[in-house]
């Protein structure tokens, strides 16, 4: 570090002064004209560098109280007295009042107004170190300590480059000490970094140069906006109510491991409310940085209502939000933590834990199984030739067949296959390729496909190898052997045989086990329950002989019917069927049955036929029914207004829903990772009253909340597309360390966060677990974004437990949401896009979440472009406003033409093209 001496001080004046005020009062002999005001301020001139005496009368002979250097500010309090031909004024300096001469005849001692001074240390060289610091002491409390130059002086250094300029310290200039101070011909030194790194004196020739570091942020600008009280209604409902759920539970599918403090599932929430966010309505006209924000009269109207207010922010990614440099912590400006940010992270490490896999495993390991199993099917096949069987292992080859030709065109098991099987083969696999319109299937017996199911959709569209596996796997998780029928029963016997006697049973098994780990068990007939009961039934051996046998049939079928049949049906309904046909019309085995999900069950008892009657029936569901059984009140407020009450059995279902959700468990919600997003999500709809702050009491922010838990319900319904059962409806008739200056709010949702950190470590753990942490594959990016996340959710639920209770929030806590909780954000996400090909650069997104064929809808879940959300928060200054995001939810309805695929929803974002909002947003938005 460069050693500065003093050689030489130049001291530079700029004074801006007040408009002079010449009082017509009686002459004062040979004084100057009086140019202080009462009630302004003033400072000691610069003249002979000597003090001026402060005494305890206004006269030559009044005791001495103290010396006010050159550049000493102070307050005007009393005067002018004319005394000794000097205009005397009663001043008051820090601690200390007293009288102050004017000037003498032709000079003035003090001036009006303020000043700056800049203070050359251009010419410093080294002095030695000496014991001796004067009498001036540091105040600092620490080595290690923040310091900003005093008021109104500017410290100007040399350059640290021949072609750059001077470097100037001033006010709000922050510079931290790092050792223990030196002392220098009776003044104190510091070695420093920050706006300047080097040596900076805290005192110079008797006089403080730095001050300890006090932010002052601009003061509130007076928008003088009308305060209006807020909206907090307790709707009656018809509806148990649902009873918040403060449990933290961990799932048997991975051991649990926690490293570092803030174990979230030790976390204890506090009675009740204690913390400082304001009351309401707010008084615009106290809070710092409101007029930065550039908001609309109906934005500020809604922030003073309500305590916040959200906003169109048009940022393609989220954390951009946190990144961007327009929201400057250095000017005391802070964020706002969202909810909403979080889950979005959690999305991006959920969903690309399931591509990566897919790519680094599971495309491999479903080309094996399905190959190992269309060989032995396919030479089941020719051993029955001519046989009453031979059609029944006929399709069994040619389903098999489909799913390897999807996947693996070029696959030489298919190039020596039969001519004609292969024609039948490329036929099917044409149908799924086109991805058009419902149509009868060959392949079953009197049986309907959606073809336009097979439309690569979420992630798959981006890559070739990708939409091979969505087509393929769609193949083998949608067609369904139905017990109703005796050739599709034993067809789907000839599929199963092939199955295990092609030994693909391993890799199946390691895709199923992980599915049902990350997404949920399946819904339908699986191999792992059929082949116990069909080796039990037709022997161990499964000969053909036996599976021909029409009693030993009759038998499976009835050992069929008392298993637990599908809870969501996904197969397209015919006209007019009543609610107690659908388990028989819809029972039956699939090869990798897609996978059942409490959300979509929500669904699929909101509509027809369980819903309505045959000339009136829901023929699709709202993104609204799952927040109403989650237990918002307002939310089933809206499906009311809506309409959907006015269906049979509407209110009746949300009830009995209810009292499942219930009885449901946290060790229950958390068997699988996709349950135990749910369970996280509860909070937002269903929280503990007495835990509210006085703004997330108002209707404004629990709709709010019902668009974070519906925005990320539509990321996790998008990460899941491919394996999550959709509900179908049917239809009736018709570098250095930077001072803490800003003071982040963390979304007060402790639960959440906490729910968060808990799925984040148990994914990376349950990879781990499952060795898929192969070196040089893949994975790796998610595991350090699942671990990031869990520390970073991990002390977000801390910090937000403590706005809860009341209880102080550390600095150390303060500067790591300052200075690292936005770069954490940024870097999970950029890692993981760096192993990830083809990242989309936005994040808005689009699901496909129900579907109705007889009336040609579909229902859609998806996002937009990040909003931004300003929250009004208190801190050490007062009241300012703080900054985060959120999702912007579209929920809507469209045709059937073609389903609506990412590439298609992201351009409309870009152009603007999107359907309205839903209408309960303008609670809390506003353009």
């Amino acid at each position: 570090m460069r050693r500065l001496v003093l050689l030489v001080l130049t001291l530079v004046f700029v004074v801006t002064l007040a408009p002079p005020q010449v009082l017509h009062a009686q002459s004062c002999g040979a004084a100057p004209a009086p140019r202080l005001t009462v009630g302004g301020s003033a400072y000691v001139a610069f003249t002979d560098g000597l003090p001026i005496n402060l005494r305890d009368q206004p006269t030559r002979s009044g005791a001495l109280i103290a010396q006010l250097p050159e550049g000493s500010t102070f307050e005007v309090l009393e005067g002018p007295v004319c005394a000794d031909e000097i205009h005397w004024w009663r001043v008051q300096a820090a601690d200390t009042a007293g009288w102050v001469a004017e000037g003498l005849e032709g000079e003035y001692f003090v001036a009006p107004g303020a000043f700056s001074r800049e203070i050359d240390l251009a010419g410093l060289a080294d002095i030695p170190v000496d014991d001796d610091c004067g009498s001036l002491p540091t105040r600092s409390d620490s080595p290690y300590f923040y310091f900003e130059p005093e008021a109104n002086i500017t410290l100007v250094l040399p350059p640290f480059g021949a072609d750059t300029e001077p470097i100037r310290l001033g006010n709000n200039d922050w510079v931290a000490s790092y050792s223990d101070p030196i002392c220098r011909s009776g003044d104190l030194w510091w070695e420093v970094e920050g706006a300047y790194y080097g040596e900076l004196p805290e005192t110079l020739n008797g006089e403080y140069m730095l001050k300890p570091l006090v932010f002052d942020p601009v003061p509130p600008v007076a928008l003088d906006v009308p305060l209006t009280a807020p909206v907090i209604s307790s709707p009656a409902v018809p509806l148990p109510a649902i009873t918040p759920d403060q449990s933290i539970a961990v799932s048997a599918f991975s051991d649990w491991t926690w490293n570092g403090a803030n174990d979230p599932t030790q976390l204890v929430l506090p009675a009740a409310y204690a913390g400082d966010l304001p009351a309401l309505p707010v008084d615009l006209n106290t809070v710092h940085f409101v007029a930065d924000a550039g908001l609309s009269d109906a934005q500020l109207a809604l922030l003073a209502q309500n305590g916040f207010v959200v906003v169109p922010g048009d940022y393609m990614q989220m954390d951009e939000v946190y990144m961007d440099g327009t929201w400057l912590s250095e000017e005391g400006k802070a964020d706002f933590v969202s909810t909403d940010m979080l889950l979005h992270v959690l999305y991006i490490v959920y969903e690309n834990t399931l591509k990566l896999l897919e790519i680094d495993q599971f495309i491999s390991l479903g080309i094996q199984w399905t190959a190992e199993s269309f060989q032995a099917a396919y030479a089941q096949y020719d051993v029955l030739a001519s046989s009453p069987l031979q059609e029944s292992a006929r399709r069994a080859a040619v389903f098999y067949g489909v799913m390897l030709r999807l996947m693996d065109s070029g696959n030489e098991l298919l190039r020596e296959a039969h001519p004609e099987l292969l024609a039948e083969i490329e036929s099917l696999a044409a149908m799924v390729e086109a991805a058009e319109g419902v149509a009868k299937l060959p392949l079953m017996e009197d049986y309907n496909e959606d073809f336009t199911q097979y439309k690569p959709r979420s992630y798959y569209a981006a890559s070739a190898d990708l939409s091979a596996y969505f087509r393929a796997m769609m193949w083998a998780g949608r067609l369904t052997f139905r017990t109703k029928s005796q050739a599709d029963t034993i067809t789907g016997l000839f599929v199963l045989k092939a199955l295990r006697d092609g030994g693909a049973l391993e890799a199946w098994g390691t895709m199923d086990e992980t599915l049902a780990w990350l997404v949920g068990p399946v819904d339908d007939l699986s191999p792992t329950e059929l082949l116990p009961i069909s080796e039990q039934i037709f022997g161990a051996d499964l000969s053909a002989e036996a599976l021909g046998d029409p009693a030993l049939l009759a038998a499976y079928i009835e050992a069929l019917k008392t298993l637990p049949g599908p809870r969501v049906n996904s197969l397209p309904l015919p006209v007019g069927i009543d609610e107690e046909d659908l388990d028989e019309f819809t029972r039956g085995f699939r090869v990798f049955g897609q996978r059942f999900t409490f959300d979509a069950y929500i669904f699929q008892s909101l509509i027809y036929p369980a819903v309505g009657e045959f000339q009136q029936s829901r023929v699709l569901p709202m993104g609204e029914d799952v927040a109403a059984v989650l237990g918002s009140d307002l939310a089933f407020v809206e499906t009311d207004k809506a309409g959907a009450t006015d269906y049979l059995h509407y209110t009746d279902n949300v009830a009995r829903l209810r009292g499942e959700i219930n009885g449901i468990s946290a060790e229950a919600w958390s068997e699988n990772l996709y349950g135990a997003w749910l369970h996280a999500l509860q909070p937002l709809a269903a929280p503990t009253p007495a835990l509210l702050p006085p703004l997330m009491q108002t209707d404004a922010w629990k709709y709010k909340d019902m668009n974070t838990l519906l925005g990320s319900l539509a990321e996790l319904k998008h990460a899941t597309l491919l394996y999550a059962e959709q509900a179908y409806g049917g239809f009736g008739g018709g570098g250095y360390v930077p001072p803490v200056v800003s003071y982040t709010l963390v979304e007060p949702n402790p639960l959440v966060f906490a729910r968060v950190a808990v799925i984040a470590r148990q994914l990376g753990d349950g990879l781990l677990q499952r060795g898929f942490d192969q070196p040089g594959g893949l994975i790796s990016s998610v595991l350090y974004g699942s671990s990031s996340l869990a520390s970073l959710s991990a002390e977000m639920a801390e910090i937000a437990r403590k706005e809860i209770a009341g209880e102080p929030v550390t600095y150390d806590e303060y500067y790591y949401l300052q200075e690292r909780f936005a770069s954490e954000l940024w870097q999970i996400r950029t890692v993981i896009e760096e192993s990830v090909p083809d990242a989309p650069d936005r994040m808005a997104l689009i699901a496909d979440v129900a579907s109705n064929p007889t009336v040609e809808k579909i229902y859609y879940m998806a996002t937009g472009d990040a909003d931004l959300i300003y929250v009004v928060a208190s801190g050490p200054f007062g009241l300012h406003l703080t900054r985060g995001a959120v999702y912007s939810a579209y929920l809507f309805e469209d045709g059937y033409d073609e389903r609506i695929d990412d590439d298609q929803w992201r351009t409309r974002v870009a152009s603007g093209d999107l359907p309205a909002r839903p209408p309960w947003v303008t609670a809390y938005r506003a353009e």
